[in-house]
């Protein structure tokens, strides 16, 4: 609501409720009393139920199938060829007499390079099962999230029926894949993003701990929560800047009217991404920012945190 003047139905929606009556909202701390004050500090938890009926089948998906993939791949050896060079070919008896000419048992042979067997680095591993990973709990929770962005974009006290009657008629007019409308652009926010995310955690992990997700050794339990959350929302911050760009172009397709919303394909994605630069310049594929990271760097330190220390406490526990 505070970075998206006059682009988007969020706006004009808070124009109508907040704008006018507290005037213009110049930042995170400013939008979040000037909300408050107008709607009451309830409505700074709208669309929470539908959020959390995202994240705990979203979060058990994800960090399942990314714990699986990376166990899974970094089992996996494949062959690599090893150059051995040239060697000199088998020595061959011969008559005891001077010979001043090149004689072939003097000549070097090459042979075939000899296969070896390699892991895959730890952070190529990462880097596949985050996306991976991703990908798959994208696709599950897309109408939720589509569900949730309907109703953090509608104004004033709306009721939950308020937005699901125009999106079930939505799904009768158009077929159940509006449910999934904005799934590319979730895609390419959400597997970039996940592939940086753990990349990076791995990376800060092992030179923190010497081991990387799941296998440090911390002396204790705030200690490894600690660390995890300082690593995870240093790497969440990266990622995020790095895919923020799809990010808004998600959330805009997705908070448009009904009227005006159309199944979103790659094409229309990079579409928008262009007349964002066209209308704002490059500096516009960044609006909003600031409150993006003020989400991710808590979220994503909590999440591996959490994940990793209670982890901790279960291995302990069954030993």
């Amino acid at each position: 609501m505070c970075i998206y003047p006059e682009k988007c139905s969020v706006a004009k929606l808070c124009e109508t409720e907040v704008v006018m009556r507290e005037g213009r909202l110049t930042g995170v701390w400013d939008g979040i009393v000037k909300v408050a004050r107008v709607e009451g500090w309830q409505s700074l938890w709208r669309g929470l139920l539908p959020t959390l009926a995202m994240t705990i089948p979203s979060q058990v998906t994800y960090m399942s199938f990314y714990d699986v993939f990376r166990q899974a791949i970094l089992s996996f050896e494949a062959p690599v060829p090893v150059w051995q060079g040239p060697i000199p070919r088998p020595a061959i008896h011969m008559p005891d007499f001077p010979c001043d000419m090149p004689c072939e048992h003097d000549e070097l042979v090459d042979v075939a390079p000899a296969m070896s067997f390699a892991r895959v680095p730890l952070l190529i591993a990462s880097l596949m099962s985050g996306a991976c990973a991703r990908a798959i709990s994208a696709t599950l929770v897309t109408p939720l999230e589509l569900l949730r962005t309907r109703l953090q974009a509608s104004h004033g006290r709306s009721s939950f029926l308020s937005v699901i009657q125009p999106l079930g008629m939505e799904v009768k007019q158009q077929g159940v894949h509006v449910l999934w409308r904005g799934l590319s652009a979730t895609l390419w926010r959400d597997v970039p993003f996940s592939a940086l995310y753990f990349t990076g955690y791995e990376g800060g992990k092992v030179l923190l701990t010497g081991r990387g997700f799941g296998e440090s050794q911390t002396s204790t339990f705030w200690h490894e929560f600690g660390i995890s959350f300082i690593v995870g929302a240093s790497s969440g911050c990266v990622a995020a800047f790095a895919t923020h760009p799809f990010d808004l172009v998600k959330t805009r397709l997705q908070a448009e009217q009904a009227q005006r919303a159309v199944y979103v394909s790659s094409r229309s994605l990079f579409s928008a991404l262009r007349r964002i630069v066209v209308n704002d310049g490059v500096q516009g594929l960044f609006c909003g920012l600031s409150p993006r990271l003020a989400k991710v760097a808590p979220s994503c330190g909590i999440m591996i945190g959490a994940f990793e220390a209670v982890s901790r406490l279960l291995r302990q526990s069954h030993a």
